[in-house]
């Protein structure tokens, strides 16, 4: 499994720059420029990961590479002696490894000791059955408990082509909802995960410039994330949901099974008691403005 290549591939389907990627994760050009050309480290790798959604299927579960290596040489029983053997690279690079640190190069020797299989994991941006993974309709039930505390929803600035939610306004991926301006009182988003990091800033922006009142945003929870902590913890009210729900395809009305990591609900603006009224319907965990909060509740999602 080649790194570089890998990682160009999954930049370009985020349909992003390399340099715009560059910035948001905190790195060089140069830097990013040396990862595709497969001569990077594992710290600008994970960092460039975790803005393009880029993981390695079958090597081992973890949310960090580094992580994944060590679980996968667990799994296996390899000390670390063997595992360099094997891989023909020094112990002391196989323990960089482990702790986030070396060469993608060494990385690139691990692999098809500890997972001859392994292959990138399909982007969000990947075929989602006959659609796509980035397109996923927001449980009805949701919607109607976000409206029936909040009131109707003004706008919906990253409107689905395919089955569009009720709202006064709707803006579609034609038109450009991080270009356009989100005026409206009571902004619902249910956006591109694949793009989240972009979205998050967006709907900071117009909640701070003063276009809307209040933007709900379902995210991916991704605590990670630069984004998340520059434009939503300390920023926005966040209820994280117990267990995943279930969206709908964009090409039928069933509902497809959940995801595989967590979501929230992100809402800049919007008053405490109705973003509490909200949550006290859900099986979640709130964090208003320095407090944290645990519901329970008989609905699943």
């Amino acid at each position: 499994m080649l790194i570089g290549p890998a990682i160009k591939q999954a930049r370009k389907a985020t349909g992003r720059s390399r340099d715009e990627v560059a910035a948001a994760a905190g790195v060089s050009p140069r830097a990013a420029a040396n990862l595709e050309n497969g001569t990077g480290s594992l710290p600008v790798l994970q960092a460039i990961a975790d803005q393009i959604d880029f993981r390695i299927a079958g090597l081992a579960r973890g949310h960090r590479i580094a992580q994944q290596v060590a679980s996968a040489r667990s799994r296996d029983k390899l000390s670390v002696a063997t595992l360099a053997r094997k891989a023909k690279i020094a112990e002391s690079a196989v323990r960089n490894l482990e702790v986030g640190l070396g060469h993608i190069r060494s990385l690139e020797a691990v692999i098809p000791i500890l997972a001859p299989k392994a292959r990138t994991r399909k982007s969000e941006r990947a075929n989602w059955n006959k659609g796509s993974r980035d397109d996923r309709h927001t449980p009805e039930w949701l919607l109607a408990l976000i409206t029936d505390v909040f009131g109707p929803i003004s706008l919906d600035p990253c409107a689905s082509m395919t089955k569009r939610i009720e709202a006064e306004r709707h803006i579609t991926e034609a038109e450009d909802g991080l270009a356009a301006a989100w005026n409206g009182k009571t902004v619902f988003v249910n956006p591109p995960f694949s793009q989240a990091a972009l979205w998050i800033r967006k709907a900071w922006q117009e909640w701070h410039h003063g276009h809307s009142g209040t933007v709900i945003a379902l995210l991916p929870v991704r605590t990670n994330a630069s984004g998340f902590h520059d434009y939503v913890a300390g920023q926005a009210k966040m209820i994280f949901l117990r267990g995943t729900p279930r969206f709908g395809a964009p090409d039928r009305g069933a509902a497809l099974g959940g995801i595989a990591y967590g979501v929230m609900l992100a809402v800049w603006g919007g008053d405490d008691q109705l973003v509490q009224q909200l949550a006290s319907e859900l099986s979640c965990t709130m964090i208003l403005t320095g407090a944290v909060q645990v519901f329970s509740s008989s609905r699943r999602v």
